[in-house]
């Protein structure tokens, strides 16, 4: 069964809804490994959605794509979004938020991968 565990209201931005496709993508498949993934700055692909860090880039995406910072999601519409680690932070947060009337034990773990997440990016979250 697909939980869906963000929704298109929830967006900060009207054209965000990239990371409420991949959050919930990552719900359903992993979502503790997709913190951990994006602590580590690398990107995450499943069946509709996939993210990236610039970093992450090969030559040819480099040559041909603006240099942006942040996560850059797109999904399979070719919807594309860039998000900075601030925007990122505040739908990790809501996901952890929405988790806890769900199942208290992953709310526990998604929070402590968030507080991870916000010593990795303290300089990018002005924190």
């Amino acid at each position: 069964m697909y939980i869906i565990l963000l929704k298109e209201e929830d967006m900060i931005k009207e054209n965000h809804f990239p990371i409420i496709a991949h959050i919930n993508e990552a719900y359903n498949n992993d979502l503790l490994e997709f913190i951990e993934c994006m602590i580590k700055g690398i990107g995450v692909g499943y069946d509709y959605t996939c993210s990236s860090f610039w970093d992450e880039s090969d030559d040819y995406d480099k040559e041909n794509t603006e240099k942006y910072d942040g996560l850059m999601i797109e999904t399979e519409d070719d919807e594309k979004v860039i998000l900075s680690m601030s925007e990122l932070l505040y739908y990790l947060e809501l996901a952890q938020k929405q988790l806890s009337s769900i199942d208290q034990a992953i709310a526990k773990n998604v929070e402590s991968r968030i507080d991870k997440f916000k010593v990795n990016y303290k300089n990018a979250l002005k924190l």
